[in-house]
């Protein structure tokens, strides 16, 4: 809690759906590595109910990242804070 780390969330609508997420992320995670790096982002999978799992694929216009915040910034985020506190 309050700390670096990693959360997944992989989900798809019903069982198949659910396992054509994973099993895309699975054959892809070092891609989206070097897409994203350390920044927190989001990506669609699109899998065809007929199709199964493999024909799974990612939207990538549907690809969001947010970019880590400065120090500056986050100093700039508690400054009203602190100001109230004196």
């Amino acid at each position: 809690i309050g700390g670096k780390g990693v959360g997944l969330l992989i989900g798809g609508y019903g069982v198949l759906g659910t396992e054509a997420a994973g099993y895309w992320f699975r054959n892809h995670f070092a891609e989206l590595a070097k897409d994203f790096g350390s920044r927190a982002f989001g990506v669609v999978i699109c899998a065809p109910i007929a199709g199964g799992a493999e024909a799974a694929v990612r939207l990538p216009e549907y690809d969001r990242a947010m970019e880590p915040k400065s120090r500056f910034r986050r100093a700039l985020e508690v400054l009203p804070f602190v100001y109230r506190q004196v």
